[in-house]
């Protein structure tokens, strides 16, 4: 229960964490066009205020301006993005085709999204409009010096007014504004949105790193409890075992020294012989998992001291009976701290399931060596491997596919290995059968 309780706890939060990730980029990006709409509006709005007091100030000044008229205008306009300010007058007003002010970006390369009439040309904005007529002035711009006194003839740059032709009577197309401007307040609008999206992202990143930490963790909390769960039953059913073992041991010794001798009393071949020699056998069988029971459930106390690797190697090989085995020692540390009598029943209980799984006439491959300050014991046989998904539960207590075992030899070598703070591990070979692989921390 509580497996699936903390499973459907982590499906729950990553389900939550990715609603609320996917939302939170959703609006994000949603504000971010908003924003970025409502920047053009901002643009074609300041543009179209921009012109329309421009071409108030021009009826103002009461005659055909000139540059200082246009800079008094820029320097006016300033602070709300004005960088440059051109009129375009017939040649009877102007010796060239323009009159201007300021600094032109005609160098920068025009946008490819125009607004509405305004052309983009880096980061300014450029607008254009004719000059419309005022009643009674003729073109836009009335009679030359004749009218209400502007700020060029304040500064001294007009001649005298004098009552020169109408505008309208002059040659060539009618007079055009051009204006470009910086679009201050769209430009901080888009930098604020393009700011809120990268938070936005940055927020949704640190959810789902956030999440997956949590869902390690509760991972990490489910394999701990049920761990926790394994080792309750495990110690009860050590308990229990130790009780039966005690229980067992006793009448299982008398069944067995009796049979024995009468086995020995019974005429060879024969019959009855046979039968009092089978009870021998599951008598000795049964003697053997009360043994390894009683082994399993004692505490597993180390005491690790300075011991040769060799001996210890050579003493699980030789509690085997007619075991093939081929052994490589070359990389093998002279000594090791360890604890001979326990880590030799866990490498004996290794070999002696590599030798069960290996066809006959194959041998156990032992391989010892050290490795980053631990010492590596491998042990590969030639059988048919481990099944897959199984490569953990064959450490558990009485899992096993034979028919005549226990199922703790493996448990029983990793109670040992995990005392020395040690690890023991499984997996298939490449080529066929499969690897055991204890490793011993210095």
């Amino acid at each position: 229960m509580k497996r699936t309780r903390y499973g459907l706890a982590r499906w729950a939060l990553g389900a939550l964490a990715l609603v609320m990730g996917v939302a939170l980029v959703f609006t994000t990006w949603s504000s971010f066009r908003s924003s970025h709409r409502g920047s053009d509006l901002v643009e074609r709005g300041q543009a179209s205020a921009l012109m329309h007091s421009t071409l108030t100030y021009l009826a103002s000044v009461g005659g055909p301006p000139l540059a200082p008229d246009l800079q008094f205008w820029i320097d006016e306009n300033e602070a709300i993005g004005l960088r440059y300010f051109a009129i375009s007058l017939p040649p009877e007003v102007n010796k060239g085709p323009w009159i201007e002010a300021g600094e032109s970006a005609t160098g920068a390369t025009p946008g490819r999204d125009p607004v509405r009439g305004l052309t983009r040309l880096g980061d300014r904005v450029r607008i254009e409009s004719v000059l419309p007529d005022a009643p009674g002035r003729g073109r836009g711009l009335g009679r030359l010096r004749e009218g209400a006194p502007g700020p060029g003839e304040r500064f001294g740059m007009y001649p005298p007014p004098g009552g020169g032709p109408p505008m309208d009577a002059l040659n060539g197309p009618p007079p055009r504004v051009i204006m470009e401007f910086v679009p201050v307040a769209a430009i901080e609008l888009r930098e604020q949105a393009a700011r809120s999206l990268i938070v936005g992202i940055v927020t949704a990143i640190l959810l789902l790193a956030v999440t997956l930490l949590a869902w390690r963790m509760l991972g990490q909390k489910e394999k701990l409890e049920a761990r926790l769960e394994l080792d309750r039953r495990l110690a009860a059913l050590g308990e229990m075992s130790a009780v039966l073992a005690h229980e067992i041991r006793n009448p299982l010794a008398s069944l067995k020294g009796h049979t024995q001798l009468m086995a020995e009393l019974l005429a060879e071949g024969s019959r009855e012989r046979g039968k009092a020699e089978r009870i021998l056998e599951e008598a000795i069988r049964l003697e053997t998992l009360t043994t390894e029971l009683l082994e399993f459930v004692r505490s597993q106390k180390v005491d690790r001291i300075e011991a040769p690797v060799d001996l210890l190697v050579e003493g699980a090989v030789s509690a085997i009976e007619g075991l093939e085995l081929t052994l490589d020692i070359a990389n093998a540390p002279k000594t090791w701290r360890m604890d001979v009598v326990s880590l030799d029943r866990a490498l004996t209980n290794v070999l002696r399931n590599a030798a069960q799984a290996s066809p006959p006439g194959s041998a156990v491959e032992v391989v010892v060596s050290e490795v980053k300050r631990r010492l590596v014991i491998e042990v590969r046989d030639h059988g048919e491997g481990i099944q897959a998904g199984q490569e953990e539960l064959i450490f558990e207590p009485f899992k096993t596919h034979r028919v005549r075992g226990t199922g703790l030899g493996l448990a029983i070598a990793r109670r040992i290995v995990d005392a020395h703070e040690g690890k023991i591990s499984a997996h298939n070979h490449d080529q066929g059968g499969a690897v055991f692989r204890i490793e011993i921390p210095a």
